[in-house]
C-alpha cells in the first residue's frame, strides 16, 4: 500500500515513491507501460483509520490492513496526466529504462528511486524488480476482516481519481517541481456543471500513440463518477470549465 497526501489539501511526503514516480514521468515526457495497481491510501485516511481502530476496535487482532478497496491502474493516471496537459507517452520497460540511466541524474526526481527501477533480482531472468510489482506477478491482498471493522467505524479511503491527482498536482506546480501547462480553450464554457460532452479523440490519439484511433460514438455523462474513464474525463473537463 501506497500511502499518498491528504485528500483536502495533496500535502504529502514528496520524496516518496509515489510523487517522484509521477513528476519524474512528467519530466521525461516518457512512463512505463506496466499493469501497476496503485494501492494508494491518502495520508488523513491511515491516521484516522489507526486511530479510531485504537480507541473503537480494542477487541480486533493486532494486525489490522489499510488498503484502498478501489484501487487505481498506473494507466489511468497516466491518461489523466495527458489529459491535464502533460504529452506523457508509454514506453515498453525495457525503452524506458534506457532514459532513467541517461537523463536521472542530479536534481531529477528520479534520481532517488534509481536502485528500485534499475535493479534486476537474481533468478529472475533478467526482469527489473519493477517488472515484478507488475501485475500478474502481484497478488492481490484480501483483508475482509480489516475491511469490515473500517466499514463499522465509517472510515473510507478516497479513490485515486482525477479529484485527488487534481490536488497533487496542482500543489506541485505550488511548491515549484512540475511546471504549470496551459489548457487549451477551444470550446465555449459549460452551461451546467451536471453534464458535459468531452471530445476525447486527440487525447487517445496520443496516450495510445495511434494516429488512426477514432471515437465512433459520445454520449453524455453524469459528472462526478468515478467508477469509469468517462466519468474521470468528464470530471477533468467539468473542473477546468471549458468543455460542452
Amino acid at each position: 500500500t501506497l500511502i499518498a497526501g491528504r485528500s483536502d489539501s495533496g500535502i504529502g511526503n514528496d520524496d516518496d515513491l509515489f510523487s517522484r514516480m509521477l513528476r519524474g514521468c512528467v519530466a521525461l515526457g516518457l512512463t512505463p507501460d506496466l499493469d501497476w495497481t496503485l494501492d494508494a491510501c491518502t495520508v488523513d485516511f491511515v491516521a484516522d483509520a489507526i486511530a479510531r481502530a485504537a480507541v473503537c476496535e480494542p477487541r480486533m487482532s493486532r494486525v489490522m490492513h489499510l488498503r484502498n478497496p478501489r484501487p487505481a491502474r498506473w494507466t489511468e493516471a497516466v491518461l489523466w496526466m495527458n489529459l491535464r496537459g502533460y504529452e506523457v507517452k508509454l514506453e515498453p520497460y525495457t525503452a524506458w529504462v534506457d532514459h532513467v540511466r541517461r537523463a536521472a541524474h542530479s536534481g531529477h526526481p528520479l534520481q532517488a528511486l534509481r536502485g528500485f527501477l534499475l535493479h534486476t533480482p537474481p533468478r529472475e531472468d533478467g526482469r527489473y524488480l519493477a517488472e515484478l510489482y507488475a501485475r500478474p506477478h502481484v497478488r492481490e491482498l484480501h483483508a475482509a476482516e480489516s475491511d469490515l471493522a473500517l466499514a463499522r467505524l465509517k472510515v473510507e479511503c478516497p479513490r485515486l481519481g482525477a479529484r485527488l491527482l487534481e490536488r497533487y498536482f496542482d500543489r506541485w506546480i505550488a511548491m515549484g517541481y512540475i511546471e504549470p501547462v496551459a489548457r487549451p480553450r477551444t470550446l465555449s464554457p459549460v452551461t451546467s456543471r451536471a453534464h458535459c460532452v468531452v471530445p476525447v479523440e486527440s487525447v487517445l490519439q496520443r496516450y495510445f500513440n495511434e494516429p488512426e484511433l477514432r471515437v465512433l460514438e459520445t454520449t453524455v455523462t453524469e459528472f462526478g463518477g468515478e467508477h469509469s474513464l468517462i466519468g474521470e474525463i468528464a470530471w477533468e473537463a467539468d473542473e477546468a470549465g471549458f468543455w460542452v
